[in-house]
């Protein structure tokens, strides 16, 4: 039984991944796809026309039609197949009878074209194909009876002609015309539309087929439709029409049409029976309008309708009982793409011979269908629900779909199928699931699946597949598992035998259970894209002797067992890439039928073409590390290579056995290609494009693009070589003219020519340097020279030799290929003189930069070709006489950005060639008359920014007639009445020779020395005298000694730098006092951390002096924080760098005994302390700060002590530390008040260790325990003794204390480290009994570590 199927707007090329595209070579892809795209050509053969292309169809199919046209053009009898006839026009087609076609194109329609054609081919022409080339000509009307001259036509085709209007008798004398067709396609033009008469179809009754589509037609003459009752086929597609009002007529029309085609017009409704007379109608196209209802009752009468087309309109419902009087013919019904949410009960009831039904695109759901709404379509083929939102199925909702063979549910939301889903489907052979929320496949789900082949269930959630699930799917050929989240390979597959396409690609697999496909024998395409395969043994696909296309992308594979693919003879194509092999060696050169790898973006360190077999034709192995192209066995003319892809590799050099004769597309772009040899390329007669832009080539030689000669019927190779750091040497210039056409064509085509820049090896203008290649002139293109001697010249090898050319020290020297050009660029080198031997054929001559001041006579004598001279910036202050004789071919003299005071006139008189002379920015003051007198063909002169003030303009101006720009700006003008009138003469006369002549001014002193300025060409500064006084003064000025032009703008510009200097220091040094400043504090402590140095300090702002109190610091805090004190605040202070002496409150000033009390005892350790330490913390605030004694002895001291600091000057002696969660809200007033007038630090911020210190006063200097431990291994320990009882008697009087005698240690050179603790042990007890504080210092235990 033959049938129709509805093709798949997305065929199933969207379940394979874009990147298999490009391989070529396919195993049977989908038979039923393909079959549905060629199907979809046919069935929408009357909708938009679009060209028909084979490439939607199989390969057989295409082979088949195009050995079928073969064979009807070679076997069946004709007379002629392309014969001449008239201008514009050929018979296309004879038969034995006589007849023929004519084809005729025109550039646009013209009535009179007919004349042409001979009266026997009028006589004999069956049918007539009118075309015009060009769209856009203007709309003509036409001619009453255009096509008369041909009354035996049969079929007429009018084509892209622009027509506005179709009058009556239009087609008079067509009686016998069968078949009319007239696309002018006036909708690409807007304002276009084509008229139709109400009586152009009288003429044409006998017509079967008509076809108006793309010709903005508004709307139709009924009258005249009418009157075809042969009409079977009506095709009005791609017009403007927006009713159906032309269908309706009180007597019927159109009986015997069959096909009516209104797809992409402007409906909008469907009226009730506007289509009832029509009661032969068999195809309906709707599609592509903008429908937004259908009423119920629109197809009553169509009882022979047998395919509706409503899909791409805006319909949200259909009305129940709309196919109800089309429900026994209708085979084929089209409603995708459309905004339905809901299906009518019974919307599909009777509809016993539909074999297509697509419902995909909508906005379908899951209570959209219930289980009666597909029942009764016994006969249905295809089923699409694609696309939709469809969450859940009902089990039964396919139960009477016996018949179906297609059921595609793929873009929707199922989580999971109801068991049984598909028990009634026996003939199904295609499910696509694709793109679900699927996440597990159970058992029983395809168990009565006997005829599946093909089944998509990429893109879901899958993570298990029951090993039954497939157990009875034995017929499965294609199965695309990819895009879900398996584990690892499924068992399932193993049942499936006759396998011939396997997709399992994108998933989560690790490793590779290849025992699960031993059974695959078929199995012809395996992609596992994007896994984790890891490495391949041989055995890995060892059992798939069928294997054509492997794709191993994306799966971290390191290496490849060799012969891993020896099993696989018949492999075709191979992927690889995306991987992390090193080595290529006895993969694939055993592969006979293998005709496309892909290794690309790999670790490839080595290639070499001995690696790849014979039949190879693309490769790809871009991004690697290959740095080059092997060729050891001189395989060139045996490889069938012919796109090779190496590109981003790291490639040097190119030669010639790098390259296959067989190449015909070769990318090495993004290399590191410095060098192409010669000959390349040459007898690579295969070759079509080349790549070798962004490489590092700087220079080409003229063989190195050649290419075997090409004959002129054959496209020349296109080759990109751009962005590549070419340099426009002498031997580049070939380059610039490679694509202009010459007899031997022996170089390619470079594409991108006009996008090549290079860089000028020597530019006047350093912003210049790189510019496009075809824009270099012929003396760009240099090279540079230290020596030459020409061929001619005998003198080379003795001095002074005036044709030996040798470059001047501290400079470059450049020539071009004919040494035309000879350029010496000496700039920048400060020479305090000229260059010795400049070359004498010197052609420019740049020393710009030098310190000449002076430019001596004769010094240029000789280089008569010298044509550029750059003297500018060179700090010239005197140009001496005949400094340029010899130069009469000088043309350009830059002397500007110097020192130059006066022109004498004598200066140029040599240079009777010049054109152009820059002495801008100098400070000349006077310029004598004959100066310029010799200069008969200057054209450009300079002197703007001097301080010229009388110079007579008017005279260079004269002596000047080929002067046609002159710059006087900046200069500070005489204001005199007399110099302005000549000088605005000589302005006017000028005119736009002077281009900143508005911009002159003069400037003049009128009181007092007051500076004035005013413009040159104002009218009042000549007039004033005639103007009252108020106006007049200061306009022009008399030639008097009280009134005399002066320069004073000039002299300030003189000291402005200097001013601006000064003010720009100023700045900067108040900025930084500013700074350091308001940063004072941070920098200070800076300073003494890292250098010692207390910066801002007066040298008796210290307590004391070193030895005037016992203690560097005494430590106020809490018993319960001693652990903390000792541990970390002490052992830091008495053992660190620098160390302090400092008296610990519950280590060393116990309270508990002698005669002071708690109060005495704070107060004699203050006293005898130098600063004082306060430890605050949540046990300080909650112990000692609540004892009055402890509060009451701090008050004191800190409180009510001012005679005792001015009387020792020092301030701020309390230093307050806080530890722990100690916030200012728990702390009292007096501790407020400490916080706010003494230093106090947070424990833990930034620079806590440096800020303390700065905070202590500077302890004495005492010997570090190193100097100490080398002291004792110098001395005898005998004279230990000695040194011990050796005591230096002070007198220490603390603030308000009596006199104490301490006994400190003299200088114990050689004492051991026991000796000095024992000492100092001693020591302390000594202070405890002779000083006021009521010390008591426990005895300590020293350890001491004599290895």
């Amino acid at each position: 039984m033959s049938m129709s199927l509805v093709s798949s707007s997305r065929p199933m090329n969207l379940v394979r991944r874009h990147s298999e595209e490009s391989v070529t070579l396919r195993h049977k892809t989908s038979s039923w796809m393909s079959f549905s795209s060629c199907w979809s050509v046919h069935r929408d053969r009357r909708k938009m026309p679009t060209s028909f292309s084979p490439f939607n169809c199989p390969p057989h199919l295409v082979r088949f039609l195009i050995f079928l046209t073969v064979t009807v053009l070679l076997f069946c009898p004709t007379t002629g197949l392309v014969s001449l006839s008239a201008d514009g026009c050929q018979i296309s087609e004879t038969t034995p009878e006589g007849s023929s076609s004519l084809h005729c194109r025109f550039r646009a329609f013209n009535p009179d074209w007919s004349s042409s054609v001979s009266r026997l081919e009028q006589q004999s022409t069956k049918g007539l194909w009118v075309e015009c080339a060009d769209s856009s000509a203007y709309p003509v009307i036409l001619p009453t009876s255009a096509f008369a001259a041909f009354p035996h036509l049969d079929w007429l085709h009018l084509d892209s002609c622009r027509l506005s209007d179709l009058p009556t008798k239009s087609l008079q004398g067509l009686t016998k015309l069968r078949q009319l067709r007239i696309q002018t396609r006036n909708a690409d033009w807007p304002g276009t539309s084509l008229t139709i008469s109400d009586q152009l179809l009288n003429d044409v009754r006998s017509l079967e087929s008509l076809d108006l589509a793309l010709n903005d037609i508004r709307s139709l003459p009924r009258p005249s439709l009418c009157a075809l009752d042969k009409l079977v086929q009506l095709n009005l597609t791609g017009n403007r029409l927006s009713d159906l009002l032309w269908t309706k007529s009180e007597s019927g029309c159109l009986h015997s049409l069959k096909v009516l085609d209104m797809s992409y017009n402007r409906l909008v409704t469907l009226p009730a029976r506007s289509l009832a007379n029509w009661t032969q109608l068999e195809e309906l196209h709707l599609q592509g309008n903008g429908l937004v209802s259908v009423d119920d009752n629109s197809l009553i009468g169509l009882n022979s309708l047998r395919l509706i087309n409503l899909a791409g309109n805006q319909l949200t419902s259909l009305p129940p009982g709309l196919l109800s009087s089309s429900a026994q013919q209708l085979a084929e019904l089209y409603v995708s793409a459309n905004g339905l949410t809901v299906l009518a009960p019974g919307l599909f009831s009777g509809l016993s011979k539909l074999l297509v039904l697509d419902l995909s695109e909508n906005q379908l759901t899951a209570s959209s269908f219930d289980p009666t709404t597909l029942s009764g379509l016994f006969r249905l083929a295809v089923l699409s629900l694609h696309n939709n939102r469809i969450s859940r199925l009902d089990s039964t909702l396919f139960s009477d779909l016996t018949n179906l063979q297609i059921l595609r549910l793929d873009g929707n939301m199922l989580e999971s199928l109801p068991e049984g889903i598909f028990s009634s489907l026996p003939h199904l052979h295609t499910l696509i699931l694709s793109r679900n929320r699927l996440t597990r496949l159970d058992g029983q789900l395809m168990a009565n699946l006997n005829s599946l082949s093909i089944l998509a269930l990429d893109n879901n959630l899958i993570e298990r597949i029951d090993p039954e699930a497939l157990s009875n799917t034995t017929q499965l050929q294609d199965l695309n598992l990819s895009g879900n989240n398996l584990p690892s390979v499924p068992i399932a597959l193993a049942s499936l035998t006759r396998l011939q396409s396997l997709d399992l690609g994108e998933n989560r697999l690790v490793g590779f259970d290849y025992a699960v496909l031993n059974g695959m024998k078929e199995l012809s395409s395996l992609r596992l894209l994007d896994n984790q395969i890891g490495n391949i043994s041989r055995a890995t696909f060892a059992s798939l002797p069928s294997l054509r296309i492997l794709n191993l992308s994306k799966n971290q594979i390191a290496a490849v067992e060799e012969g891993a693919f020896s099993q696989n003879p018949l492999l075709q194509a191979v992927r690889l890439d995306a991987n992390e092999l090193t080595d290529l060696t006895g993969l694939f050169h055993s592969l006979p039928n293998l005709v496309w790898l892909n290794v690309s973006d790999n670790r490839l360190a080595h290639f070499d073409y001995a690696l790849i077999p014979k039949s190879l034709q693309w490769l790809d192995m871009h991004l690697n590390h290959i740095p080059e192209l092997g060729n050891y066995f001189q395989l060139d003319d045996q490889l069938s290579l012919q796109t090779l892809d190496a590109s981003f590799n790291r490639l040097t050099e190119l030669t010639a056995s790098m390259l296959p004769d067989s190449l015909q597309v070769l990318s090495l772009n993004d290399n590191l290609i410095s060098s192409v040899q010669p000959y390349t390329f040459f007898r690579k007669d295969n070759l079509t494009r080349v790549d070798l832009y962004a490489n590092h080539i700087a220079d080409l030689d003229q063989n190195a693009l050649r290419i075997s000669p090409t004959s002129d019927g054959r496209p020349l190779p296109e080759f990109y070589i751009g962005g590549n750091p070419f340099q426009c040497d002498c031997n580049m210039e070939w380059l610039q003219r490679i694509n202009t056409p010459d007899h031997l064509r022996q170089h390619p085509r470079v594409m991108d020519l006009e996008g090549i820049y290079c860089r000028l090896l020597h530019s006047s203008r350093p912003q210049r340097s790189y510019v496009p290649l075809v824009e270099a002139k012929p003396s760009d293109f240099l090279c540079t020279y230290e020596t030459h001697c020409f061929a001619l010249c005998h003198c080379c090898d003795f001095d002074a030799c005036d044709c030996e050319m040798t470059c001047p020290t501290n400079c470059t020297c450049y020539h071009d290929q004919s040494w035309s050009a000879n350029i010496v660029d000496c700039s920048g080198g400060s020479h305090p003189n000229l260059p010795e031997r400049i070359p004498m054929d010197v052609t420019e001559l740049y020393l710009d930069g030098a310190q000449l001041r002076a430019l001596s006579s004769h010094k240029f004598i000789g280089r008569k070709n010298l044509r550029l001279l750059f003297l500018n910036s060179s700090g010239v202050e005197i140009i001496h006489n005949r400094t340029f004789n010899g130069l009469r071919g000088l043309y350009v003299l830059h002397l500007e950005d110097n020192r130059i005071r006066t022109l004498e006139g004598f200066e140029f008189g040599d240079l009777e060639s010049l054109r152009e002379l820059y002495l801008h920015n100098n400070a000349i003051t006077s310029i004598q008359n004959r100066t310029f007198s010799a200069l008969k063909h200057l054209q450009v002169l300079r002197l703007d920014g001097n301080r010229l003030v009388d110079f007579p303009v008017w005279n260079l101006i004269s002596n000047a007639p080929e002067l046609n720009a002159l710059t006087l700006n900046d200069n500070p003008w005489s204001c005199d009445c007399i110099f302005l009138a000549e000088f605005r003469t000589a302005l006017h006369t000028a005119g736009s020779k002077v281009s900143d002549a508005s911009q002159l001014i003069c400037v003049t002193n009128e009181r007092d020395s007051v500076v004035s300025s005013l413009p040159i060409l104002m009218p009042e500064v000549l007039e004033g005298s005639n103007r009252s006084s108020n106006r007049s003064i200061g306009l022009c000025v008399s030639p008097t000694p009280s009134a005399t032009t002066i320069v004073q703008q000039r002299v300030i510009q003189d000291y402005l730098p200097l001013l601006v200097t000064t003010l720009v220091a100023f700045i900067a040094v108040t900025l930084i006092i500013l700074f350091v400043f308001i940063y004072r504090q941070p920098v200070r402590v800076w300073c003494h951390a890292r250098y010692g140095l207390r910066l801002w300090t007066a040298g008796n702002s210290s307590a004391a002096t070193p030895d005037s109190k016992l203690f560097d610091a005494f430590l106020s805090y809490s018993a319960k924080d001693d652990a903390f004190v000792q541990q970390m605040l002490a052992t830091n202070l008495e053992y660190g760098s620098p160390t302090y002496k400092l008296c610990l409150q519950h280590r060393d000033c116990p309270s508990g005994g002698g005669a002071y009390g708690l109060s005495e005892t704070i107060s004699q350790a203050v006293d005898s302390s130098r600063r004082t330490v306060m430890i605050i913390s949540p046990n300080f605030i909650k112990a000692e700060w609540c004892r009055f004694e402890y509060k009451s002895a701090l008050h004191q001291l800190f409180g009510t002590s001012r005679h005792c600091q001015s009387k020792n000057k020092q301030t701020k002696r309390l230093i307050v530390i806080l530890i722990g969660d100690v916030t200012h809200k728990d702390l009292d007033a007096d501790l407020k008040l400490y916080l706010k007038t003494n230093t106090y630090l947070q424990w833990g911020e930034d620079g806590f260790w440096d800020k303390l210190r700065f905070a202590l006063p500077d302890p004495v200097q005492q010997p570090n325990r190193a100097q100490q431990q080398l002291q004792q291994h110098q001395l005898p320990l005998q004279h230990q003794h000695q040194h011990q009882q050796q005591q230096v008697h002070k007198a220490v009087r603390p603030c308000g204390g009596p006199m104490i005698n301490t006994m400190t240690p003299a200088p114990m050179a050689g004492a051991t480290s026991a000796a000095m603790a024992a000492h100092q042990m001693h020591l302390h007890q000594q202070r405890s009994a002779s000083r006021p504080c009521n010390v008591t210092i426990p005895p300590r235990t020293v350890t001491l570590n004599m290895s």
